[in-house]
This record gives structure tokens, C-alpha cells and sequence, in this order.
């Protein structure tokens, strides 16, 4: 497997970590790649047409780079952003994944080890899968068409996939949808199959507490997010998530949505889990929360139960 890493040039402590940590767990025969990222000064400077901020349009030419640089190599693709962040079952996982595929005869085209929920019944919802499939030693390759999910962080691209999700990059003129925005439309269209590996195969890097294409005003969003997204993965340090969130600010009483959602799920989590749970919930459902997703898609079916 070819595996290829989106980094800015000044981000060495980001690429350092990534490369220990890959190295780490990654197994015989898995090959790492640093891309330098497109740099968000150049596009402004290029004028580069789009709705979307000049820091998206670099992250959406980095991937796209990304993708040009693994169309080189007949293998599957492994297009990652610099935080994403590997455990002991990782890569066990995505193999284990990749072969539920090929034995069920499955076509895809994208394979997303890490995701964002886009809403909180989503957060929920997934959660209590991750339990469930913890619990029986089992996971989950789930078809996203009818989920509402975000991020781009981490994917695998089928190899006989790889031009065409090149040309949709490449297509888009002006460039008016992020790249993970543009990802997801197309599997809800049906254009690309995407799949999810649940509970996620990858996660965040404790040290990218805020993403690096949010502005500061949304820095609670990210790091509430990544708090789900290590919570979610199938290896995750508890203490080291709890830790993460000591420093957000304080809340005066829990949301009665958020209440309402963590009730049901209670029987599933440990103690501790709960209780980080309940923190990202009573956020995300404050009146003043700022979402990192400002247009929501029209609401779809919650996503599938492991059975």
C-alpha cells in the first residue's frame, strides 16, 4: 500500500509525529509519502476563482496533488492529512476491511477510515455502534450514501478509482465546495461509493487540538470533534481525551437535547466515556454553539445498526 501524507513544509513537528507513529504500527510493504501541501498565500495570489476561503482551496489542491502523486503507482491509495493518528489495530482493521470488500464483491471507490458526524444524534449514534462492535469483537464497512458526515483526513482510494476522483477534483471550476464536502455530495449522489470502516480504523493526533483550515473563531468546533474522533476510534486513551477538553469552557447546566440524546446511550458506555460524551454534547447543543458546518445537508436516515 501506498500511503501519502499532506504537509506544509513548516509543519515538521506534525510530520515528525505522523512519520514515527506510521512507522510504528504500519505493516511490512506499507510505504509512506510526504506531499507538501499547496500553501494557502499562493492560491490568493493565483486568484484561483471559488466561494470557498483561500486555506480550503489550498487543502482541496493538496488532496488533489495527493491524488496525482498515487496515480503513479498501480496500488490502492492512502491520502492523508498530517494529524491523522494510528493504534495497534489500525492497519489490521483496514486490511480486514479491504478484504470484507473484495470477498463480497463490493464496489467502492472510497474507503474513509476517519469521520466527522455532522450532527449530534450522528455522534450518538456511532457511538453506540463503536460499542456494540467493541463489545461482540466485530466492525463494521459501512455504505455513507445515506449518512451525514464530513472530513477528508483519511481515505483509501480503489486503485482502478484513482483517475476518476482525480477528474472530479480537477473538474470543478470555479472551485465553490471544499474537498470533503464535494466527496461526500457525490457518494449522496451516487457518483462515488464510499464506504466507512467502523469503529474508525484512524484517528487524531493528540497534538492537532485545532484543525489548520479553521479559523480561531471555530477552534472549540474542531477540537470537539477530534475529542469524537479519538473517542470513536477503535484504540483511544480515555485519560488522554478527558485531558484534551479541561480547558474548554465552563457550562452553567447540560442542554436538555443533549440530556435527552446521552440517555439511551448510557447502558452502552463506561463511566468515564459517558462523562466525555456528555461534555461534547452539552456543547455542541448550546444555543451559542459555533458548528464547523455552516449549510447542513436536508436530513437523511441515522446510519445503519452492525445487524
Amino acid at each position: 500500500m501506498q500511503a501519502y501524507y499532506i504537509n506544509l513544509p513548516q509543519e515538521a513537528q506534525r510530520r515528525d509525529v505522523l512519520e514515527r507513529n506510521f512507522s510504528r504500527f504500519a505493516p511490512p510493504g506499507w510505504t509512506l509519502h510526504r506531499v507538501s501541501a499547496v500553501n494557502a498565500q499562493d492560491v490568493l495570489t493565483s486568484q484561483v476563482p471559488g466561494r470557498i476561503t483561500g486555506v480550503e482551496k489550498a487543502c482541496y489542491f493538496s488532496h488533489a496533488k495527493a491524488l496525482a502523486m498515487a496515480c503513479e503507482h498501480p496500488q490502492h491509495a492512502y491520502i492523508l492529512e498530517d494529524d491523522a493518528h494510528f493504534g495497534p489495530r489500525s492497519f489490521q482493521m483496514i486490511g480486514r476491511a479491504l478484504d470484507q470488500l473484495e470477498r463480497e464483491g463490493n464496489d467502492w471507490d472510497l474507503l474513509y477510515t476517519q469521520v466527522m458526524p455532522v450532527c449530534p444524534e450522528h455522534m450518538v449514534e456511532l457511538l453506540r455502534i463503536r460499542s456494540q462492535c467493541v463489545r461482540e469483537n466485530q466492525f463494521a464497512v459501512v455504505n455513507t450514501r445515506n449518512m451525514i458526515l464530513a472530513g477528508a483526513c483519511s481515505y483509501l482510494v480503489q486503485a482502478k478509482s484513482k483517475h476518476k476522483v482525480l477528474g472530479f477534483l480537477q473538474s470543478q471550476n470555479p472551485i465553490d465546495t471544499p474537498v470533503d464536502a464535494l466527496y461526500w455530495r457525490l457518494a449522496r449522489e451516487g457518483q462515488l461509493q464510499a464506504r466507512v470502516v467502523f469503529p474508525l480504523a484512524s484517528s487524531v493526533s493528540p497534538e492537532a487540538t485545532v484543525s489548520q483550515i479553521q479559523s480561531s473563531s471555530k477552534a472549540l468546533a474542531s477540537l470537539i470533534w477530534n475529542a469524537w474522533m479519538r473517542l470513536s476510534a477503535y484504540d483511544r486513551d480515555l485519560d488522554a481525551i478527558e485531558q484534551s477538553l479541561h480547558g474548554l469552557p465552563p457550562l452553567t447546566e447540560t442542554p436538555a437535547q443533549a440530556q435527552a440524546l446521552l440517555q439511551p446511550l448510557l447502558a452502552h458506555l463506561e463511566p468515564q466515556e459517558a462523562r466525555i460524551m456528555q461534555t461534547l454534547l452539552s456543547h455542541v447543543c448550546a444555543k451559542d454553539f459555533r458548528s464547523l458546518f455552516t449549510v447542513l445537508p436536508e436530513p437523511k436516515p441515522q446510519p445503519e445498526s452492525l445487524h
